[in-house]
């Protein structure tokens, strides 16, 4: 198999940083104010503005999971049959990247709050840990997430391509300008949630694989793990089995949980989930249910 370009690597970090921006967004300002684009203009200023403050990230490509990766994965790239993907169409920007920056752009230029440019984290983290049942990633890759689409954001000046296009279509290019620009400001007032909620993930992935010999090949949990920490995310697992809202009886619970256990102390898990917090109950233990 023919060897693919590489797309972000570690050239990229070297020759392309928010500090050499200024030029192109300066001549791109210039080209806007030409042609009377005032509003494109005023984008084109917070940006600068954004970009000057832009943390001073510093990657090393060597400690990302990298691969061949079709390089714009977006909705318009699927063909559906049956209700599952049948075939990804149009492989031109398929180059050698990170991962994980390809499954972030795809969730940033598929997601519905995106085109208003906002992110919500909640969604990414799930589509980013929903990525990790088919395939792993680093805890470099998971905590990195957000500064790589971050720096991404900052050293690529889609205003610049707009004006400097003669495609008939370079309309794509100023839509694409447009959501970025919302996008940074997002950033610059998210990345520190954003990164935090990252971390956390990291430590939940990394205790959830510590946590894997406590399960049968049937998924259910055949020993209960001393440390507290991995009883928590066990006690965790069992929880998402419930609706949430849901009224259960007693007798349904322990039903559930025997369901997820390979050992017949349902009680102490029952207990345990409450105290947690992880399902509430009446006084008289006659009705359960899930919050959270």
């Amino acid at each position: 198999m023919e060897k693919l370009p590489t797309g972000i690597g570690g050239d990229f970090f070297k020759y392309r940083k928010p500090v050499f921006m200024k030029d192109g967004y300066s001549k791109a300002l210039r080209q806007a104010m030409n042609n009377d684009d005032n509003e494109i203009a005023d984008a084109i200023r917070t940006n600068m503005r954004i970009i000057e403050a832009v943390p001073a990230y510093e990657f090393d490509i060597n400690k990302f999971s990298c691969g061949n990766t079709h390089g714009d994965y977006t909705i318009s790239q699927l063909i559906w049959l049956d209700g599952k993907i049948n075939v990804v169409i149009d492989w031109t920007c398929a180059c050698v990247h990170p991962y994980i920056w390809e499954i972030v752009r795809s969730y940033v230029f598929m997601a519905p709050e995106a085109s208003r440019g906002e992110i919500s984290i909640d969604r990414l983290i799930c589509y980013i840990a929903d990525y990790m049942k088919i395939s792993p990633l680093k805890a470099y890759d998971i905590e990195n997430a957000g500064k790589l689409f971050h720096y991404f954001l900052a050293v690529c000046n889609f205003y610049g391509q707009y004006y400097d296009s003669i495609s008939e279509n370079r309309h794509i290019y100023l839509k694409q300008a447009e959501m970025s620009s919302k996008l940074l400001s997002w950033f610059e007032k998210h990345i520190d949630e954003l990164n935090e909620k990252l971390c956390q993930l990291s430590v939940r992935i990394a205790r959830e694989k510590n946590l894997s010999v406590f399960y049968d090949l049937a998924g259910r949990l055949k020993q209960y793990p001393v440390k507290k920490s991995l009883r928590i995310i066990a006690l965790e697992r069992i929880a998402e089995c419930f609706e949430k809202g849901k009224k259960y009886t007693e007798k349904e619970v322990n039903e559930i949980i025997l369901n997820n256990i390979a050992f017949s102390d349902y009680a102490t898990i029952r207990r345990e989930m409450f105290e947690q917090r992880l399902i509430n109950r009446l006084s008289d233990g006659s009705e359960y249910w899930r919050d959270k």
